[in-house]
């Protein structure tokens, strides 16, 4: 948790801060990670901002063949801050709001990770996945069973691409 105590007292304008957190439960795809959070809250003269770079590395399984493997990524926020909405009809999501003078820095954090990290998981672009038919990982060894079946319903296809 972040304190804001100082800054919405008007004792300082600007609160600089690095933390690390876990990676945990964001995908299921992440088996484990980190990450550290740095940056700052500034005071514009009643406009708080929040802006941090989130320095994140986690190990994933690929989901074309199935392997783990390490990256890691940079994710760069930044976020209004208010502990109160001067109009009803504005939309909250788009503010950070200030529970009892603190931020939950954890929860900003996972949230920005969440909404930046890729829906899939490749180990690399060129990721040949597995066999369709015996499961060998393509990027290890070429399969033995030639993996040459062909869908009944597509051998037409096959057909028309033999012809050009």
């Amino acid at each position: 948790m972040l304190d804001l105590s100082r800054i919405l007292n008007g004792e300082i304008n600007e609160i600089a801060f690095e933390e690390e957190y876990p990676l945990k439960d964001i995908s299921d795809d992440v088996t484990d990670g980190r990450c550290i959070a740095k940056g700052s809250l500034v005071n514009h003269s009643g406009y708080l901002e929040l802006t941090a770079v989130l320095s994140i590395s986690y190990t994933a399984v690929c989901a074309r063949c199935g392997e783990k493997f390490k990256s890691a990524t940079e994710i760069a926020v930044s976020y209004p801050v208010t502990d109160r909405l001067e109009n009803a009809d504005k939309d909250q999501d788009e503010y950070l709001m200030i529970e009892s003078g603190k931020l939950d820095m954890e929860s900003i954090c996972i949230s920005s990770i969440i909404l930046n990290l890729p829906t899939r998981f490749l180990c690399t672009e060129e990721c040949k996945g597995l066999c369709s038919e015996c499961g060998k990982n393509l990027n290890t060894d070429a399969c033995s069973c030639g993996g040459g079946k062909i869908d009944p319903r597509m051998e037409k296809l096959k057909d028309y691409f033999n012809k050009q």
